[in-house]
């Protein structure tokens, strides 16, 4: 999937900007998946240029998709998670924040309730104001 297939045309980067973004940076990605012959569960950190890490977090990674295709793999092991220790290592290492993405599903969650019930408020308002007296 491209990335500018999500962002709104006026916000997308142009494609030197994510040339220049992948040969700066790396997002260190946590992924699991399962391997392709017989389904067991892996888990992963990844390193992936900006431009590749939605493709990265929409990719099926039960088959034909190597993670290498990505970006560099940092960490990888068979198992559901990783052991503590490397949790650990990569949190100190690279700052990985474990929580940041349902953190931010749930900021997303919250924000979404806050604008029904700003929505609600507002169309009550609007629709008592339309009503004669």
């Amino acid at each position: 999937m491209d990335p500018n297939d999500i962002i709104p045309p006026h916000l997308r980067p142009s494609k030197k900007d994510w040339e220049a973004a992948d040969e700066n940076l790396e997002i260190i990605v946590y992924t699991r998946g399962y391997t392709p012959d017989d389904g067991i569960p892996f888990w992963a950190y990844v390193g992936v240029p900006p431009s590749k890490l939605i493709s990265l977090k929409t990719a099926d990674l039960s088959g034909e998709n190597p993670l290498a295709n990505y970006g560099r793999i940092i960490k990888a092991g068979v198992g559901e998670a990783p052991p503590p220790e490397i949790r650990k290592e990569m949190e100190e290492t690279y700052q990985v924040n474990h929580t940041l993405e349902n953190e931010i599903v749930e900021t997303a969650k919250q924000i979404e309730k806050r604008e029904s019930l700003i929505n609600k408020y507002t169309k009550k308002k609007g629709e008592n104001d339309d009503k004669p007296n």
